[in-house]
């Protein structure tokens, strides 16, 4: 496995000085893009070519406190395969005080037709292979909220900055995470940790594209449903699970 360490900056902490959860699967990204980096194949290789990676759905699992400021967190990544359209990778994260597992589906998209490419690009490029860290899992899949469920619906609009945009001139992936947590009420969120997120990305936004979020919250999860108001698009639909801290 690929293993790289990351220090917690104070920009990154909430207002109980701990590490904000986005921020550890921001560091994954971080994390795989410096591996592919090595392979040629990151993000920076393959934009020279009109192409480029997008990450499709997610699944990722907390256990413990976030660490605190200058804190290092470790983080391993590796695939599951080098076959197909999907590449699956996995990775944990660790810290003194957390601990966090994740898997995720990734594709290389043509920017110019916006369609897949095959993994073949990689040639003869040897990826670290690896074994699922959550072997019942797999991201993408998870099951809705049941209509019979009590639950409270809020609504939150979202509308992307230009700073939020990333390397493909599309707004950045965490920051539809970021989104789903502010559409959950703060006095919910001030006394829980976030325990998992499963989130499912189908379609791309542009900066200044209003995004109405919906969100229907029972006693320790809530589920998000991102639509594009412009053109009534589903762009997003994430579950997240909570504990008490």
């Amino acid at each position: 496995m690929f293993t790289h360490s990351f220090s917690v900056r104070l920009s990154e902490l909430d207002s109980k000085g701990r590490l904000q959860p986005y921020h550890v699967i921001s560091y994954f990204q971080d994390a795989a893009s410096i591996y592919l980096r090595g392979l040629q194949m990151s993000g920076f290789e393959l934009a020279g070519k009109n192409l480029g990676w997008v990450v499709n759905a997610m699944t990722v699992v907390f256990e413990g406190e976030m660490p605190a400021w200058n804190e290092p967190v470790s983080v391993s990544t590796w695939a599951l395969n080098k076959t197909g359209v999907r590449l699956f990778r996995d990775f944990t994260a660790e810290s003194g005080t957390m601990s966090a597992k994740g898997t995720s589906s990734w594709v290389i998209i043509d920017e110019v037709n916006r369609r897949p490419v095959g993994l073949d690009l990689f040639g003869n490029r040897e990826l670290i292979l690896g074994n699922p860290v959550l072997p019942d899992v797999k991201p993408g899949h998870f099951s809705p909220l049941s209509p019979k469920t009590a639950a409270e619906t809020f609504s939150y609009t979202w509308n992307p900055r230009t700073s939020e945009q990333d390397l493909n001139s599309h707004i950045n992936n965490i920051n539809y995470l970021i989104a789903c947590f502010e559409s959950i009420p703060q006095e919910f969120r001030a006394d829980k940790n976030l325990a998992r997120v499963d989130i499912v990305f189908k379609a791309e936004i542009y900066a200044r594209q209003p995004i109405e979020i919906e969100t229907k919250l029972t006693g320790t999860e809530a589920f998000h449903r991102l639509v594009r108001t412009g053109d009534q698009t589903e762009v997003c639909v994430a579950k997240t699970q909570w504990r008490s801290r």
